[in-house]
């Protein structure tokens, strides 16, 4: 393709796709990729069932980390429900999968839902180690969970009935949590 890019005719390419997405049952969402010269590299519909596995778009187009991601919010969702094994299992797995694709969006969030297992199972030390271990790396990468980390890490310590090292990551997550407030109300002044 010469010349410029026809921007409005691949527009509408995607709508054609979304309502042959909808004609197949789904939600009307169609995507396509156009590469640099214009040309058509991709075109898809959605793939997710509304009757069905809602993971299934994922895996249909092979984004394993976002099925990942979807099989450790459910695991997450089963240790809140009490189903706490089953849960850690599947984070377990998921975090697995999200390390070899070395995607790490949502490791924090994961880690500290793990941790909170392990500690609703009496497994204190592996929790702290869990817990420690995502307080490391997001000092190393930079997160802003880092004040939620604490306060998990000080709930696991009480629970130890460690309540000086408890009161110290209590401590450190209001500090730090504040400090954060702090920066927020100065940029909107």
């Amino acid at each position: 393709m010469s010349g410029a890019i026809d921007h409005a005719a691949f527009l509408r390419k995607s709508f054609d796709v979304a309502r042959r997405a909808r004609q197949n049952g789904n939600h009307p969402f169609g995507a396509i990729l156009v590469g640099p010269q214009g040309e058509l590299l991709i075109e898809c519909e959605n793939g997710f069932m509304p009757d069905h596995d809602m993971t299934a778009h994922a895996e249909r187009h092979a984004l394993m980390p976002y099925l990942a991601v979807a099989f450790s919010l459910q695991g997450e969702m089963l240790i809140k429900r009490g189903e706490v094994e089953t849960g850690m299992n599947l984070l377990r797995r998921s975090l697995s999968t999200l390390r070899a694709d070395r995607y790490g969006l949502y490791t924090t969030e994961l880690n500290s839902a793990l941790a909170g297992g392990f500690a609703m199972t009496g497994r204190l030390d592996q929790a702290l180690v869990t817990v420690d271990e995502t307080i490391a790396l997001v000092e190393r990468n930079g997160d802003l969970l880092m004040p939620e980390l604490l306060r998990i890490r000080g709930e696991i310590l009480e629970q130890a009935a460690d309540e000086r090292r408890a009161e110290e990551a209590f401590l450190r997550s209001i500090a730090l949590r504040s400090a954060a407030m702090n920066i927020r109300t100065v940029r909107r002044r």
